[in-house]
């Protein structure tokens, strides 16, 4: 019965100015709702419509970060807008569970692996001669936003499937702007650690790495790691191991 189902609420960064970047969030929520294993789902944002708020009353709720890291100011402004304690809150008679962010889930890396690859296939280059260079958003603040991002980087380069794998960021240290410091001469693939489509995936990433900037370089642009299907998978994984670990 649906009411013995839990709620789920995704919750992604999405755009102020570009409020086109939920267009992957929303189709995530979608194929969750044609997998029929949750009372509702619903798709929430921070920085756009429809804003990340309390979860609605029910018995259970899984609020799931799609996000590939965040850091300390992403996590404490989700935690304020659905006003959480942490992984575990009760209120009122509901139970409200907060997973880990996608980003940090296994599956993740190897999503991306697997979408880096894809991309160097169909320019026909070799992934064990090319650098593959991630490239998340990153935060100017001092806690940063950049450590999952680096551990995805090194759970990849621990596979041995490209030469080597960078984690670069578009707002700290090591900026994306170094990259040729980073590759060396090598072909790279380069790959958004970037789940909504907004600004930086549309337009910032394509100056930096387009044409007249490669210096020579061969730069092969993968697609942002959104496979909806691959993407629903993990989603499931977090909740319903959140659930159970609280059984």
């Amino acid at each position: 019965m649906m009411a013995d189902r839990p709620a789920l609420v995704l919750v992604g960064h999405g755009s102020a100015r570009h409020p086109e970047a939920g267009a992957p969030l929303k189709a995530l929520a979608d194929e969750l709702r044609r997998r029929d294993l949750f009372a509702s789902v619903d798709a929430r944002f921070l920085k756009q419509e429809p804003r990340l708020e309390p979860p609605a009353p029910a018995p259970l709720t899984v609020v799931v970060p799609v996000l590939t890291g965040g850091g300390a100011f992403a996590e404490t402004r989700l935690a304020e807008q659905a006003e959480l304690d942490g992984p575990l809150t009760l209120r009122q008679g509901s139970r409200i569970l907060l997973t880990p962010p996608v980003g940090a889930h296994p599956g993740f890396a190897a999503l991306i692996a697997r979408t880096a690859e894809r991309a160097a296939a169909t320019a026909d280059l070799s992934p064990a001669s090319s650098v593959l260079l991630l490239i998340g958003h990153g935060a100017s603040r001092p806690e940063g936003a950049a450590g999952t991002a680096q551990a995805i980087a090194t759970r990849i380069e621990a596979t041995h499937r490209f030469a080597a794998v960078t984690a670069l960021f578009l707002e700290q240290e090591p900026l994306a702007a170094s990259w040729p410091d980073w590759v060396a001469g090598r072909p790279a693939v380069v790959l958004p650690l970037l789940l909504s489509q907004g600004g930086h995936a549309r337009f910032d990433l394509p100056a930096l790495f387009g044409p007249e900037r490669s210096g020579g370089h061969r730069i092969v642009m993968a697609a942002p790691p959104t496979d909806t299907a691959e993407l629903a998978d993990i989603v499931l994984n977090l909740a319903f191991d959140a659930i159970d670990q609280r059984r």
